[in-house]
């Protein structure tokens, strides 16, 4: 037996030469050559090796065999055209079409196979006459059988001839898993399965008697040829004998003991196993014997790092230093004396690098816009102390305002007290446009008598004064004005209605008045005419002239008297109905004023009690803090979280005191503009009840002067 080869191989070797051009013989690398042979020849085990398994030549290893035996199968099932009526020819002639491949071996490779059978004979290996009735004897060849390769997975060199009886009658290959029909006809086990289904050949079984003819062929280790995918389907497999490959001879019932041990076996490194990815494995081949010594400095082998301890390719060591996160590594910015390992130094970067430029990011209260202003981390807290988006309270609400708008919102903050430029009043912000458009009492606004004529601007606190001052040119005005009492009687409006009936109902007594005074006309026309006639009687008499004149001017004088009279109750009437009116509205107003200070009163009390309830809260929150201080302070030992629960309890108190301050704020805001709209109804009052008290003293004056006046 020829020494395992040694040396390491090549990842892509190249395809071994053929037979026909040059003959290669096995040499150790190590060993002296023959002076008889041609240095062009000479070709290394090594070299044969790498020659043997190159992937571009298409070379199969025994792995690969195993996993490409089935498709072979089946392709041979596929593709065969022999039928059951050529089964049926002489021995001689299926010798002749026999499906075995025949394996040509060259001269030394035939020494060596029959040396080999002679040792097998010897060591009772094989049977004996194997080496005399061998194809190598006879013709200088062996045959491969695909059935046998087929169903042991493996290449099956025939060195001796079938027995009769253990060849299939389909495929003329010998009978691996030998099967007999019904009919006593001899199978394999496909074409056993192929001919009369899987169902039936099931039944049928092995054939015990032919299979232990078949396990007493003489065969060669498997070893020794090397297989080639088939060009023309790329299923089928063709098979070369190996120059340098193991000549062992064993039955074939006991050769897989052999190859499984077999030192010429051809594998592949395959590190890292623990990896399937066939792109990071390593593919070089060697003989089973040399394959430890190459896997032990493989670049492709699993080994440590020394500063990480994670398992790295050989082939990546370097690759791998550059990103290991367990070396030690100074910061990237040369300011920051930071040294570390390399995987934290992302960490290190964004979370403590003092030299690491970031950004502000403070938020605008409003529009919700980042400072995008970039500074060192060390310098991070100078620039948000002075930056102009952070957040400050508004000293008036408390919100919380970017600085950079606070100007703006203190403008407008509706917590912020405001006081009037024209009456120096002291309220709340957001009372400030309903003060300066209604309430103001300084503010100057149009006449009421505006509408009519009057176009004097005056402040509320002065229109009394006003309206005294200017009565009897309001009256004209509403009299005889632009939207005055003329205008509207000629034009009533849809919401004049009641008033222009009233105007009718004091239209209808004016002509009642006028009709009286026709009628009184008409007295004193009779009057006169019944004086007349006296004087004429009395001028008849001869009375004094001087006492008719007097008598005339006496009557003269007492009927325009009574005529002023009429006039006056007249005009009295008509102001008594107009004081009805003034007076229901003065009633009304005051109904409204008592309603008012009632529901002051109602209120102070209510504030009164809702200040004793928070005194009497204030009390029992402090009382209660205390208590709970106390019992927390007892127990903090044993209760972790208490510091946690006072710390609730406080906030929760100072929410609370805060919320009730804010309610007193407003009921003082609130109280503050009732007793501000009391005062104004009670002026109102008091301005009405004055004036009616100025006219009723008027009018007593003037019906004083009528009766004087009636009396004379």
């Amino acid at each position: 037996m020829a020494p395992a080869p040694r040396g390491r191989g090549a990842r892509a070797p190249r395809p071994a030469p053929d037979d026909d051009d040059a003959r290669v013989d096995a040499v150790d690398d190590l060993c002296a050559t023959g002076a008889g042979v041609n240095e062009r020849e000479k070709v290394t085990t090594q070299k044969f090796v790498q020659q043997l398994v190159g992937a571009s030549a298409g070379v199969l290893l025994a792995e690969d065999v195993e996993k490409r035996c089935a498709r072979g199968a089946q392709a041979q099932a596929v593709n065969d055209e022999h039928s059951d009526t050529e089964s049926e020819s002489s021995e001689g002639e299926r010798d002749e079409r026999c499906a075995m491949q025949p394996l040509h071996l060259p001269p030394a490779t035939v020494d060596e196979v029959m040396s080999a059978m002679r040792r097998a004979e010897a060591m009772n290996a094989a049977n004996v006459g194997t080496a005399e009735k061998s194809f190598v004897m006879n013709e200088q060849q062996a045959y491969v059988s695909a059935s046998l390769t087929t169903s042991r997975r493996a290449g099956t060199v025939l060195l001796t001839p079938p027995e009769l009886g253990t060849r299939c009658q389909r495929c003329d290959d010998v009978a691996a898993e030998p099967m007999k029909n019904a009919e006593g006809r001899l199978f394999c086990g496909p074409c056993g399965r192929w001919k009369e289904g899987s169902d039936r050949a099931a039944l049928f079984g092995v054939d015990v008697q032919t299979q232990m003819k078949i396990d007493d062929m003489a065969v060669m280790c498997c070893h020794s040829v090397v297989a080639h995918v088939n060009g023309r389907n790329g299923v089928a497999l063709d098979w070369k004998i190996v120059s340098d490959g193991c000549r062992e001879v064993h039955r074939l019932a006991q050769i897989r003991s052999h190859e499984e041990t077999c030192a010429r076996a051809l594998v592949r490194c395959g590190l890292p196993t623990q990896s399937s990815n066939r792109a990071e494995k390593c593919h070089d081949v060697f003989p089973r014997g040399a394959v430890e010594a190459h896997r032990a400095k493989c670049h492709f082998r699993i080994q440590n790092c020394n500063d990480c301890g994670c398992g790295i390719q050989v082939r990546k060591f370097r690759a791998h230093s550059l990103v290991c996160g367990a070396i030690e590594v100074f910061c990237p910015y040369r300011r920051c004396k930071w040294r570390g390992k390399r995987g934290m130094v992302d960490a290190h970067v964004a979370t403590e690098c003092l030299a690491h430029p970031v950004m502000c990011r403070l938020e605008d209260s409003e529009t919700r816009d980042i400072c995008m202003e970039i500074v060192p981390r060390e310098r991070i807290g100078e620039h948000k102390i002075s930056c102009q988006y952070q957040m400050r309270p508004c000293e008036y609400c408390g919100h919380e305002v970017s600085l950079r708008r606070m100007g703006a919102h203190k403008l407008k903050c509706e917590s912020r007290d405001f006081q009037c430029h024209r009456c120096g009043r002291v309220m709340p912000n957001e009372h400030r446009d309903l003060h300066v458009r209604e309430q103001c009492p300084m503010s100057e606004a149009n006449c009421e008598h505006n509408r009519f004529g009057c176009e004097a601007k005056v402040s509320k606190e002065a229109y009394r004064q006003h309206a005294i001052d200017y009565l009897d040119a309001h009256i004209r005005q509403v009299t005889f004005g632009p939207d005055g009492v003329v205008h509207f009687v000629e034009t009533p409006g849809k919401d004049e209605v009641n008033a222009l009936a009233l105007l009718r109902r004091m239209q209808t007594h004016r002509i009642e008045m006028m009709d009286d005074f026709s009628k009184f006309d008409e007295l004193c026309a009779s009057l006169v005419t019944k004086i007349a006639t006296r004087a004429a009687v009395a001028m008849a008499s001869t009375p004094s002239t001087i006492e008719v004149m007097s008598v005339v001017e006496e009557f003269r004088s007492r009927s325009n008297s009574a005529r002023r009279v009429a006039e006056f109750n007249l005009l009295e009437k008509s102001a008594f109905d107009r004081d009805e009116v003034y007076h229901d509205l003065l009633v009304s107003r005051n109904l409204a004023g008592a309603h008012m200070l009632e529901e002051l009163r109602d209120l102070d009390e209510r504030t009164s009690s809702l200040h004793q309830k928070i005194e009497m809260l204030y009390v029992s929150l402090e009382s209660r803090r205390d208590d709970a201080v106390n019992r927390l302070d007892n127990h903090l030992d044993d209760m972790s979280p208490a510091s946690t629960f006072v710390a609730d309890a406080k906030l929760r108190v100072h929410e609370f005191v805060k919320a009730k301050r804010e309610d007193r704020r407003r009921l003082d805001a609130k109280v503050l503009d009732a007793k501000s709209a009391v005062a104004n109804v009670k002026n109102i009052i008091i301005d009405n009840a004055a004036h009616r008290k100025r006219t009723g003293e008027k009018l007593e004056r003037d019906i004083l002067a009528s009766l004087s006046a009636r009396d004379l």
